[in-house]
């Protein structure tokens, strides 16, 4: 419980009674509705609504590399709006994985061996805490780098000793210690890195960004990931094919998210 409170005075330290208020909607959501009824219900829901939409917890495989953009400031949790169906601009709101300051913070650390405190990475959580008060709920410098900092390289040293395995299979093996205790089911099976897809079909990062990146600098070449968003037209776009049976010149055969209707 004290936990619990700790948490809810920095949610609303950090952003106010509104997001407080929001965040205690999904905090009591997660315990009220049972996971499997709530997927069900979006499952039936997509399909009556938006044609031939997979399974919200579908797994694809997909090359990291193939991924150029991440999608910012988007508020869409995989624990709670896997597989949903949207328009908007979200798909708009993006920056290049190469202009990234976690990627290239953790390019710094992993591929030329510099300490973390020089790291772009390790710099911007200093940012976050000194203008926010905490980032990724630490509070400190110190702890960032004490705790946070090693689990990234534990879990670098894993993935690359071991291979990048499914988020199931781990359980919360792998999880960071100081930052989540409160490991369910629905965070189990909604934890691989998301991704959204774009009007037209591109596929683009959304969260699980330490995985990502290092499945990313490891050049692994194929990783699983669950899609957190399409956009409407491209979900129309899989309608057509799945009506027809045929692909249209513009769009790649081979797009991860076509397989289901190909095969």
């Amino acid at each position: 419980m004290k936990a619990y409170t700790l948490r809810a005075w920095e949610i609303y330290r950090e952003n106010g009674f509104e997001q407080l208020i929001k965040e205690t909607k999904y905090f009591l959501r997660e315990r009220a509705v049972p996971f499997r009824v709530e997927i069900w219900m979006r499952d039936m829901l997509n399909q009556v609504r938006f044609g031939n939409v997979p399974h919200p917890l579908t797994i694809l495989w997909v090359d990291p590399h193939d991924i150029e953009y991440t999608v910012r400031n988007v508020k869409l949790t995989p624990r709670f709006h896997i597989g949903k169906v949207r328009n908007g601009d979200w798909d708009k709101k993006t920056i290049p994985i190469s202009e990234w300051r976690v990627y290239r913070g953790l390019k710094q650390r992993f591929h030329h061996g510099l300490e973390w405190e020089e790291t772009e990475y390790y710099k911007q959580a200093v940012e976050k805490i000194e203008q926010d008060g905490q980032t990724l709920s630490y509070t400190s410098a110190s702890d960032f780098l004490e705790q946070r900092c090693r689990y990234l390289d534990e879990l670098y040293n894993s993935i690359k000793a071991d291979g990048y395995q499914r988020q199931t299979s781990l359980g919360n093996e792998y999880e960071d210690s100081g930052r989540r205790t409160d490991v369910t089911a629905r965070h189990l099976q909604t934890h691989e890195v998301s991704v959204g897809i774009g009007r037209t079909g591109d596929i683009l990062h959304m969260s699980g960004k330490h995985r990502f990146c290092i499945a990313r600098l490891l050049n692994i070449d194929k990783i699983p990931v669950q899609v957190l968003v399409r956009y409407q037209n491209w979900q129309q776009i899989r309608n057509q094919i799945h009506d027809s049976g045929s692909v249209p010149t513009k769009i790649e055969s081979s797009h991860p998210d076509l397989q289901d209707l190909l095969d």
